[in-house]
């Protein structure tokens, strides 16, 4: 419980920090996120949960399984009707003659009717349980596909930066040789062209890198983020000859749309019986006075009225709510290829993905080998800065080239737990 406690305050404080943030003037707005060590997975989850509009349904969720309870507790189904009859004859005849007539008229339930609509407050309070459960699920999609930029991004600045730095080193080496009068002043012109568009690629990074942020910013709802962006790691039972086990009912979306079709079934029950007419019941007195002369007589009256038929009235209504329940029944059945479909596709790029590491890591270790021998023979006088920098360039992309398979790596381990329905 103090566990749980303290999850909730970190979360509303960091709602709160993010509150007073975005309250600031305008040329604050694009300020850098504060960044974070301590900050995890599920709290970014809680607060993006708290921050999207669809939070607003839960609430509306669970009015409507309350007052679906309350009305199968009720004595009636509906409202009771007051009924007031008033006959005076002092503007016709005047002989004193005066009825008054007061009652009630109470609608009756149909035969099961109060069970039928009790099983379906009951299905409507786990549809609201489920619907937090399914927000959860729908906002660590979001979360998971906005870390995945500012992992992007944020591995495109170091990965800018690292080249930047090691063309630095080979700059130096460069103006040593040029002032020694071993290279002539172009080469160190054409190392300084390359060390500008090298800065021009950190400038576009730490661009994208804004963006990036302001997306996080914009769908968490707050101005923390990450100092690093931990990889989710995959159960090992979580494995693709289990993938038809896998995903089951208990998967959020999957749980939400079959309480959907059971409501819209409890529904179309329900329609049979509120479509159709109600037994009713009256209870009232009358007071009577046939003439100025004669006692006032009061009586008490009971009264019932028993629709006959009207199931021809109350059919289109049951139909068009079974209709509503097939839909539903459909949307669920999709929804489950859907992501059978997704995860087998998953699974297969996950393979495909980690083939490419292993032959990008041989090409990576060759390269950088290459470039090795390349600089001892820059310093021996045995190739030119061209052919130095031309191995370096190869050098970067496939460096470039490996950190995206491993980025891609990441990212299809969160997709496999987003499909599977796995929210912390």
């Amino acid at each position: 419980m103090r566990k749980c406690y303290a999850h909730h305050l970190t979360i509303s404080l960091l709602l709160i920090i993010s509150a007073s943030a975005s309250s600031q003037p305008a040329e604050h707005l694009h300020e850098e996120l504060t960044l974070s060590d301590s900050l995890s997975l599920s709290q970014i989850i809680s607060a993006t949960v708290e921050h999207s509009s669809e939070s607003l349904l839960r609430g509306a969720k669970r009015e409507q399984a309350n007052a679906l309870e309350s009305l199968s507790r009720g004595v009636i189904p509906g409202q009771a009707s007051w009924q007031l009859s008033l006959l005076d004859d002092r503007f016709s005849d005047n002989l004193g003659v005066q009825e008054i007539e007061m009652g009630i008229q109470l609608a009756l339930w149909h035969r099961n009717e109060r069970a039928v609509t009790g099983a379906l407050s009951k299905t409507a309070g786990q549809r609201a349980q489920a619907y937090s459960h399914y927000l959860r699920w729908l906002s660590a999609g979001r979360v998971r596909q906005a870390l995945e930029e500012l992992a992007s991004a944020m591995l495109g600045v170091d990965r800018a930066k690292d080249n930047l730095a090691i063309l630095t080193s080979i700059t130096e080496m460069v103006e040593k040789q040029v002032q020694a009068g071993e290279l002539p002043l172009a080469d160190s012109l054409r190392v300084e062209a390359e060390a500008l568009e090298f800065e021009l690629a950190l400038f576009d990074a730490q661009a994208e890198l804004v963006d990036a942020e302001r997306n996080y910013a914009s769908i968490t709802g707050l101005s923390v983020r990450p100092a690093e962006i931990a990889a989710e790691a995959l159960s090992p039972q979580q494995s693709f000859a289990e993938a038809q086990n896998l995903i089951t009912l208990a998967h959020p979306l999957l749980n939400l749309l079959s309480l959907d079709a059971s409501f819209a079934n409890g529904k179309a029950e329900r329609a049979a019986f509120t479509s159709r007419n109600r037994t009713t019941i009256s209870l009232g007195g009358r007071r009577e006075k046939a003439g100025a002369m004669v006692p006032t007589s009061d009586t008490v009256g009971i009264g019932i009225s028993v629709p006959i038929g009207g199931k021809k009235l109350s059919r289109p209504a049951v139909v068009a709510a079974k209709e509503t329940a097939v839909e539903a029944e459909i949307a669920l059945q999709r929804a489950r290829r859907n992501l059978d479909k997704e995860y087998h596709e998953i699974e297969h790029e996950r393979f495909i993905t980690a083939e490419a590491i292993t032959l990008t890591e041989s090409r990576k270790n060759l390269a950088q080998k290459r470039l090795d021998m390349a600089l001892v023979a820059f310093e021996e006088a045995e190739t030119d800065i061209e052919q130095l920098l031309r191995i370096r360039r190869h050098l970067n992309e496939i460096s470039r080239e490996l950190d995206t398979y491993r980025l891609k790596q990441n990212t299809l381990i969160a997709r496999v737990n987003q499909v599977l329905g796995e929210a912390p």
